[in-house]
C-alpha cells in the first residue's frame, strides 16, 4: 500500500526557446557556524533549454540532501544520526504538430539514512540503517481535437525499495537505563507499479452556466515482494536478570 503509492499524475513545466540555469544551496551548514563538521547541505541546480527550436525542450533538475542531527546526551563521536539523498528529474517535450504533444519523464530518487531513531535510550549500535531507492519513468501525449477537446494518454512505471537492517547480529536486549545489541528485524521490500490513463476532456458548454466534463480510464498492475528475518529481543531487570523473551515465528 504506502509502498507503492496512489495515482502517479505529474503536471511540471517544461523547458522552452531559451537556455536557462540556476543554482541554489551551495554553502553548507556547519556545527559551528564556520567551522566544524557539516550538519546541513542541500545543493540543486536546474538547466533547461532547446534541443531543437520550436519543437524539442528539455530541462534537467538535480538535487543533494544531506542532514545531521545530534543528540547530546550521548557521547561522541557516537552522538549523531544523519540523512543522505538525491534526486534526479529529466524531461523531454516534443511538439508533433499544432494538436500533438509528446512528453518524457524520468526520475530516480535515492536515500539513505544511518542510525535511524537514534535516542538517549537506543545508542548507534542499537539502531537500524536504511535504504530506500526510488524511480518512475512516464511517455504521454496529449491530442487537441478541432471542437477544442482533447484527449491525454499516460503510461507509467514506477519502482519503490526500502531495505532496514541492522548494524551487526548481536541480539536486542532491553534494559531500564538503555538498550544494547542490535536493532532485531531486517525487512527487504520491493515494488513495481505500471499505470495506464486515458483521459477524455470534452469542450465547454453553457446550460445555466458554463460546464466542462472529464470521462476517462485507469488501468494498473501493482507487484509486490517482501522479505523479513527477526531475532530475538530480551527483555532485563535492571540487575541484568531475564524477565521476557519475544521470538517471531517464521513464515
Amino acid at each position: 500500500g504506502r509502498f507503492t503509492g496512489g495515482v502517479t499524475n505529474l503536471e511540471t513545466k517544461g523547458g522552452d526557446d531559451k537556455f536557462k540555469f540556476t543554482a541554489a544551496r551551495f554553502f553548507p551548514t556547519f556545527r559551528n557556524i564556520i567551522s566544524g563538521p557539516i550538519d546541513s547541505f542541500r545543493p540543486r541546480v536546474t538547466f533547461s533549454g532547446p534541443l531543437l527550436r520550436n519543437r524539442l525542450f528539455f530541462i534537467q533538475s538535480f538535487e543533494y540532501r544531506f542532514t545531521r542531527a545530534r543528540v547530546p546526551s550521548l557521547d561522541a563521536p557516537r552522538d549523531n544520526t544523519s540523512s543522505e539523498s538525491f534526486n534526479s528529474f529529466s524531461q523531454l517535450d516534443f511538439i508533433l504538430n499544432k494538436n500533438n504533444q509528446l512528453k518524457v519523464v524520468a526520475a530516480i530518487f535515492p536515500q539513505k539514512i544511518r542510525y535511524a531513531g537514534l535516542n538517549t535510550f537506543n545508542p548507534q549500535e542499537v539502531t537500524p540503517n536504511i535504504k530506500q531507492r526510488g524511480s518512475l519513468f512516464s511517455l504521454s501525449e496529449q491530442a487537441i481535437f478541432n471542437d477544442a477537446s482533447f484527449l491525454s494518454s499516460e503510461i507509467s512505471f514506477k519502482t519503490f525499495d526500502v531495505d532496514v537492517f541492522a548494524q551487526g547480529e548481536q541480539p536486542l536486549t532491553l534494559l531500564p537505563d538503555g538498550n544494547r545489541g542490535n536493532y532485531f528485524a531486517d525487512t527487504r521490500r520491493r515494488t513495481r507499479r505500471w499505470q495506464w490513463q486515458e483521459t477524455y476532456y470534452a469542450s465547454a458548454f453553457n446550460l445555466a452556466g458554463q460546464h466542462s466534463l472529464k470521462i476517462g480510464a485507469e488501468f494498473d498492475h501493482t507487484g509486490i515482494a517482501a522479505q523479513f528475518r527477526n531475532s530475538p529481543i530480551f527483555i532485563r531487570r535492571r540487575d541484568n536478570t531475564l524477565a521476557q523473551r519475544i521470538d517471531f515465528p517464521g513464515p
